[in-house]
């Protein structure tokens, strides 16, 4: 496990290094709020992808405070709403460019003309 070898290595969480560079930076950050901060990771692996990492080291969710919670409840449903509207916009642009294409005749109803 990287985080674990990163550890054992440098003595400090990857994720609480990576959250320190990331807000001297604040190249990749999308959203914050007093306890945590959602970022773009540096090489995602998906389209979209982010991670929502708390201010302070918190190995486990069950250590958060119930005000934390509330605050990660918070930032989750931002992030989650901003993903549905950026997917309904996607798919809002797909149908549009099919209409097109309909259309000018380049596709059939039932997939592309012969």
């Amino acid at each position: 496990d990287g985080a674990r070898r990163h550890f054992e290595q440098e003595g400090r969480c990857v994720f609480c290094d990576i959250l320190r560079q990331e807000i001297e930076g604040h190249t990749r950050i999308v959203d914050e709020n007093e306890a945590f901060v959602r970022l773009a990771p540096f090489a995602s692996r998906f389209p979209y992808e982010s991670w929502i990492l708390p201010r302070i080291h918190a190995p486990r969710f069950e250590t958060l405070s119930d005000d934390d919670l509330q605050k990660l409840g918070h930032i989750l449903h931002r992030t989650l709403r901003r993903l549905d509207l950026t997917a309904r916009s996607l798919f809002a642009l797909i149908g549009q460019a099919r209409a097109r294409a309909q259309r000018s005749g380049a596709i059939v109803a039932r997939g592309l003309a012969p």
